[in-house]
This record gives structure tokens, C-alpha cells and sequence, in this order.
């Protein structure tokens, strides 16, 4: 953070602290029930936020990419996102899983005409950073800078993108901290159920499978840095997204002066992906994490892509299941018994077939107890516990709800007009959405968890003490139970 940041917020901390001592001589002199504030009563909420969404001019560059412009003129900021089609899932190489990550990150480490402390120096002059980041199907860099220093934010991530040198001494510093971040997260139960649902689900050979491989970081070479940046960070692939105090005119002119050099040579991303392996009956493996005193619960299998028709029924049977803080999952497993500090369960969505999971962390001697619990409440969505009217009218409210602040600063307004592009969603998507949750029917609800949550067929991933819970879930009888050794494959 600059300095002269630091200092404003000090000197506000420091206003802030004195302000009561302002007022305090009027607040001894007020009269003992001189306010007819009730404070035994909860004050009505207020009327929901009213739904704003932008419109915006879109355009084709003559090198291929994309350029979305949405004026937002209420701050002097620009947000400009560079969003990429595709991501490791698409680009990386047999045996190169975590290449997307290492050349993110090593973008940042120099250039031809700067190192990376110079990189550093002239962002923070200007208040601001670039940040990189590449997911499984998507990456993107982005920057919020002040209007009048736009065009010099744009040549430094101009620089980044188009000019980086990848140094040898940073891709080793990479490898040392990624490695060191594998050996910590590895004492985590969370990150041994997550990699071994995973790899349990998808198996080794689909993208959606592939776990976190210390040999594969430490294979990685500068040379498969720069043939992933070339593939990679390619103008035909990217959507460029300008939000904020700026019109489409001027929004162009500073990007066609910051990556007009930027050309293409690149092919359409496919998201075409390896058939699934048939469906295994419902098991549950076990990973032995010694002497944890949680375990983490991971039930789930392969869902719908994102475009599935089912997803507004899906959206809100799952609300109610497992995303609100009162959903049926959360409710009884951490409100009612006490067995977890939070529960739930998520459709992950995506090009390909993202999985569906519900779970979360238990205390250790609940383990099994939880797993009668979750598999209840997975039934109990397919029918065997209607929904409630209250239910289906907070699942829809809260989804309606979450709409305004979507929009509410020029950074989440880019990444919501920017995801229509990326999932292919139709313009009027936000306009219509409220319609659509509001169509949804409990038979719906019940169709779709019927349909796609397949309680014969369901991967229950635990990692926890195998000493301590490995004979209560034997005892339960509701599946066989299979011990995964560390590379997430039974054991002999």
C-alpha cells in the first residue's frame, strides 16, 4: 500500500477515535427516555434494492478480442478487465499441472524494458496493481486505477502482457513457495477430502481431476512458461471489459494505444472434454489423516454444465439445501446438533460437467452421525421432505436480492457483464433471472434434485482420523467403505 494511503487512513483512524469525545458533554446532558426508540423491537427492514443494470457498447478489435465499454461516472475510477476464454483445464500439458499458476505469477517478475522492482515502483506510484489470475476455464488481468492515470496503469499491464521475460531465479522462488503451500495444506483435512473427491470423482485423466503434484512443479521449466504465455494470452481469446468514468470512445483509444501491437495467431478454445467413467455404486473412501480432531465430509459426483435448463430449479433446491445460513443442511448439522462450526453444498457448474458437493467440516466422533445426516437431507430434496412455502420464498428472495450488488462498484459490474460473454449467457440474462427463480416450481425442486443428485451412485470422500472413525462408518452400513493411501488410490 503507498504511503500516502497509509497516512490518510491513519489520520482518519485518529478523527474517528476523538469524534465522541465531541459530542460527549450533549450526550450526559440528554434526559434519561428522552428517545422513543424501542429497542425490544427489531426495526422492519427496509425496501429492497432496486435492481440497476448498465447498458453497454460492444465492439470487435481488428486483432480479434473483444471490447466491451459500460460508463460509470459516479467516481473518477476505470476498471479494466482483460478476461481470457479458456483456462489450465484447456492449456496445460500432460504432467505441466500448476504451469497456469507459475506464469500468472511470473508475469509480474520483469520485462524487457523493466525488472520486476521496477514493475512494482511504477504501479504503486499510481495507487494500483495488476493482477493475474488463471482458473480452470477462464484467467484474466485486471486493473482499477484513478481516470487520469489510465493510459499509464494500461502501458504497465501492457508491459506484463505482452513483454515478460520470465526470469529463472523467479520460477524457483515460485516452485519454493508453492511447494511449501502444498506441505501445509497437506496437514489439512479440507485439502485432502477436496483433492481426493476430486481425483475420486473425476479420475486422473479428465482436467476436472487433476491434483496438486510435487514432481510436476518441480519439472516445470522457463521454457514451458513461455509456450504456455504464447498459446495462452492470445487476442482472439480475450474479452475486454472497461468500466467507469470514461466513454467508448476514449475507452478504445486507450487500450487500441496500450495493446496495438497485440496480434493473433490463435485457434478457438475447445471445451470439449474426456467421457466420464461409468458411475461406481455409492462408496465411501477414506483418507487417514492421524489424530485430526475434524474430519471433512465431501459427498458428491459429476453435475450439469452451466447452461443446463435445469439451472434456475437447481439454483434455488440448492439455496434452500445447503447455501443459506438456515438451509436444511446448515440447520441440522451445525444449529441443531453442534456437530460443525458450517455445512453445505454447491452445483460447481462450469463448461464441462462440475460437480455437485455437499459437506464441510465435523467433529471428529460425529462422523458418521453427520453422514446419516447429509444423506437425509439429500433425500429429503427428492421429495421425502416436501419444501415448506416459507422455504421456497426465502431460497427465491435470496437469490433475487443478490442481484443489485452485482453491480455495486465498477469492478463486480465488470465481472458480471464480462461472465455473460464467458458463459455464453444471453444480454438480458440479469433482466429475466428474477422471473426465472420466480417460475420455479417444489416439483421442479424435486425433479431436478431427483435428476441429478443420484443417492445410488454417490462418491462420500472423508478425511479424518481413520483410527478414530473408520469402525463407526463400517458399523453404518450405508455403503462399503474403501481406504485411499496419499495419491488419493486405494490401497492394496
Amino acid at each position: 500500500m503507498p504511503r500516502t494511503t497509509s497516512v490518510r487512513y491513519t489520520a482518519l483512524a485518529i478523527a474517528t477515535a476523538a469524534a465522541p469525545l465531541v459530542g460527549a458533554s450533549t450526550l450526559h446532558a440528554q434526559a434519561p427516555g428522552a428517545t422513543t426508540f424501542d429497542r425490544t423491537v427489531a426495526p422492519p427492514a427496509g425496501p429492497p434494492t432496486a435492481l440497476r443494470v448498465p447498458t453497454w457498447t460492444e465492439e470487435t478489435l481488428p486483432n480479434g478480442a473483444r471490447l466491451i465499454v459500460i460508463e460509470k461516472h459516479l467516481l473518477p475510477l476505470v476498471s479494466v478487465t482483460i478476461a481470457f476464454d479458456g483456462g489450465s483445464a484447456q492449456f496445460e500439458p500432460p504432467g505441466k499441472h500448476g504451469v497456469a499458476s507459475a506464469t500468472a505469477s511470473a508475469l509480474s517478475e520483469g520485462t524487457t524494458t523493466r525488472t520486476g522492482d521496477q514493475l512494482s515502483d511504477a504501479l504503486q506510484l499510481l495507487g494500483t496493481t495488476v493482477s493475474t489470475e488463471i482458473g480452470a476455464e477462464q484467467g484474466e488481468m485486471s486493473v482499477l486505477v484513478l481516470r487520469a492515470n489510465l493510459d499509464s496503469a494500461l502501458a504497465l499491464l501492457a508491459d506484463e502482457l505482452l513483454h515478460p521475460t520470465f526470469p529463472a531465479d523467479a520460477l524457483k522462488r515460485w516452485q519454493a513457495r508453492t511447494l511449501v503451500a502444498l506441505q501445509q495444506a497437506r496437514s489439512r483435512t479440507s485439502y485432502l477430502a477436496r483433492s481426493a473427491f476430486d481425483h475420486v470423482v473425476y479420475g486422473p485423466d479428465h482436467p476436472y481431476g487433476r491434483i496438486d503434484d510435487d514432481s510436476a512443479i518441480k519439472s516445470l521449466t522457463r521454457d514451458d512458461l513461455v509456450a504456455f504465455h504464447s498459446a495462452y494470452f492470445q487476442p482472439s481469446h480475450a474479452i475486454i471489459t472497461v468500466v467507469g468514468d470514461i466513454d467508448p470512445a476514449a475507452a478504445r483509444g486507450a487500450v487500441s494505444r496500450a495493446l496495438g501491437g497485440w496480434t493473433d495467431a490463435a485457434a478457438p478454445v475447445s471445451f470439449v472434454y474426456p467421457a466420464l467413467k461409468p458411475p461406481a455404486p455409492t462408496t465411501i473412501y477414506l483418507v487417514d489423516k492421524p489424530g485430526a480432531a475434524q474430519s471433512t465430509v465431501a459427498i458428491g459426483l459429476p453435475g450439469p454444465p452451466r447452461l443446463t435448463p435445469d439451472y434456475y430449479a437447481l439454483e434455488v433446491m440448492n439455496t434452500i439445501l445447503g447455501t443459506l445460513f438456515q438451509s436444511r443442511l446448515n440447520h441440522n448439522i451445525r444449529e441443531e446438533k453442534g456437530w460443525s462450526y458450517g455445512v453445505g453444498s454447491r452445483f460447481a457448474f462450469g463448461k464441462g460437467p462440475g460437480a455437485f458437493e455437499a459437506g464441510g467440516e465435523i467433529v471428529t466422533a460425529k462422523t458418521d452421525s453427520a453422514v446419516v445426516e447429509f444423506l437425509k437431507e439429500l433425500k429429503g430434496v427428492q421429495g421425502g421432505k416436501p419444501f415448506t412455502a416459507d422455504e421456497i420464498a426465502q431460497g427465491k428472495a435470496s437469490l433475487i436480492q443478490s442481484l443489485p450488488e452485482r453491480f455495486a462498484s465498477v469492478e463486480a459490474t465488470s465481472g458480471a457483464i464480462t461472465a455473460l460473454y464467458l458463459e455464453g449467457l444471453p444480454h438480458d440474462y440479469f433482466q429475466t433471472y428474477a422471473d426465472n427463480v420466480r417460475a420455479v416450481t417444489a416439483a421442479d425442486m424435486e425433479r431436478v434434485a431427483a435428476k441429478y443428485i443420484d443417492l445410488d451412485h454417490l462418491a462420500i470422500v472423508i478425511a479424518g482420523d481413520r483410527k478414530a472413525i473408520e469402525g463407526p462408518l463400517r458399523a453404518l452400513k450405508v455403503a462399503p467403505v474403501v481406504v485411499l493411501g496419499t495419491t488419493y488410490d486405494p490401497l492394496p
